[in-house]
């Protein structure tokens, strides 16, 4: 029989639990690349068509092509996955994307982080962080990579264009290499809710209550170069606060929304991160967790629970709280109840979806060994759910967030856009009347004529 990696990727799984899988992908991504092939031919012998097009499809064909082949998704050669129930509603779930360690590497496999390390982004998280996913990026790679694609193409005028957008920026005083290359480390995102203190808004059929949330993206950076940039391009006389420290440099611009959160953007750098946020509180809380002023994510209950046997060190990992789905049911609910008119059609469905991930919560590691990426983590559901739950719950959760306050008033514009139509096809059957009545040319006594007649 042909050799698969089934033994090496599997070694790492649990066996005897409630989902096992193994898939071997050498001969899958081996045809891959013989229809890739066999297209090029196909174009080849195709000819022009009208217009140039086929040369266009010829030219993409190539930039996609070599893209693929140094991305590394060719060394791939096999998929495990198995989950192992622990104890009720908890599962030990595990995941590998094998790759034979004497294999050339491609940009993929560095790309999202070279090798495990401590992860130092946990340390940042507040205790009442909901979800947070973070990952090595490294920017300088596939900046590389993509110059790399275009440049080797052969096409003059993808070159040109490419190479003409970075002429341009440099002209601007904006060094592109030098802000890509700043970026150090990893990249991602936390969700925080805080139900200790909640906000008001005019719902649909009187007021919602739902608690503080704020969002912030963060970036490892190894100098100030981003900020630099982004801070010279805002005008000084709009009402900016700033903050200048040897720790601390913060651009914060309140903005009066109408949205149930404290909204202050702001732009910050501090011990190596930079950092956008919704407001300020969130940056100041992630500080005081780093310098140990607070008590962070990793010291309650939930965390230690989901934490059980989880690698410490990684290149990727999220967190997923039970807190997330609970409440944003929690603030549709409320907006159903006050209008459960059947117009509301995208509640109810954004309801079906929570309500199916309520209670959901997980965490979980990537490492990169030398022959792979694998995945450790604990969950409420199996290693199916893991993956597509929190692709579900997250974006619910920030539209329920920032959207849910200018429901009433979306609600209203659709009505007066609804009536305006009604009026029109009113008009239009006064003047179908008038232009009927050629004696006289008259519009009806009453619009029940026009209903009667």
């Amino acid at each position: 029989a042909k050799k698969t990696s089934f033994v090496p990727a599997t070694k790492h799984l649990d066996a005897g639990g409630s989902f096992y899988m193994y898939l071997s992908t050498e001969e899958w991504i081996e045809g891959i690349n013989r229809g890739w092939d066999d297209m090029q031919e196909m174009f080849t012998i195709a000819g022009d068509l009208p217009g140039n097009t086929m040369d266009e499809i010829k030219d993409g064909y190539r930039i996609i092509g070599n893209g693929f082949s140094q991305s590394g998704i060719a060394q791939l050669s096999g998929v495990a996955l198995s989950t192992f129930p622990r104890e009720k509603d908890l599962y030990l779930n595990k995941a590998v994307f094998h790759r034979y360690a004497d294999a050339k590497r491609g940009k993929l496999w560095d790309l999202m982080g070279s090798r495990s390390h401590d992860l130092e982004t946990l340390r940042m998280l507040p205790t009442n962080t909901v979800f947070a996913c973070f990952s090595d990026f490294n920017g300088q790679l596939g900046w590389e990579w993509l110059d790399d694609m275009i440049n080797d193409s052969g096409i003059p005028d993808a070159q040109k264009k490419f190479n003409g957008q970075q002429a341009q920026l440099q002209s601007m005083g904006i060094d592109l290499d030098k802000l890509i290359s700043s970026i150090d480390g990893q990249v991602g995102v936390l969700f925080t809710i805080d139900e200790s203190r909640t906000q008001v808004f005019d719902g649909p059929g009187g007021q919602v209550q739902v608690p503080d949330i704020a969002l912030m993206i963060t970036i490892q950076v190894k100098d100030s170069s981003i900020y630099d940039l982004a801070a010279s391009m805002v005008p000084p006389d709009i009402g900016v606060r700033r903050t200048d420290t040897a720790t601390m440099k913060a651009l914060s611009m309140p903005i009066p929304v109408p949205v149930p959160i404290k909204f202050e953007p702001t732009l910050a750098q501090s011990h190596g991160y930079l950092m956008l946020a919704s407001n300020a509180d969130i940056v100041d809380e992630a500080m005081a967790v780093l310098n140990g002023d607070k008590d962070g994510l990793t010291t309650t209950a939930e965390f230690k629970l989901l934490s059980r046997d989880v690698p410490t060190q990684g290149v990727n990992f999220h967190y997923v709280s039970e807190r997330l789905g609970s409440n944003i049911a929690d603030t549709i609910k409320q907006v159903l109840e006050q209008d459960p008119a059947p117009e509301n059609d995208g509640m109810q469905v954004a309801m079906g979806l929570v309500e199916d991930a309520k209670g959901f919560h997980s965490y979980g590691v990537f490492e990169h060994r030398e022959d792979g990426f694998y995945f450790t983590g604990n969950a409420s559901t199996g290693v199916g759910n893991t993956i597509v739950i929190p692709a579900v719950i997250v974006p619910t959760a920030i539209l329920a967030g920032v959207l849910l306050p200018s429901l009433n008033q979306s609600r209203e514009k659709a009505r007066r856009m609804n009536c305006a139509g009604n009026l029109k096809q009113i008009g239009l059957a006064s003047l179908m009347y008038a232009g009927d009545d050629v004696e006289h040319g008259r519009f009806p006594d009453n619009l029940a004529q026009l209903h009667e007649q």
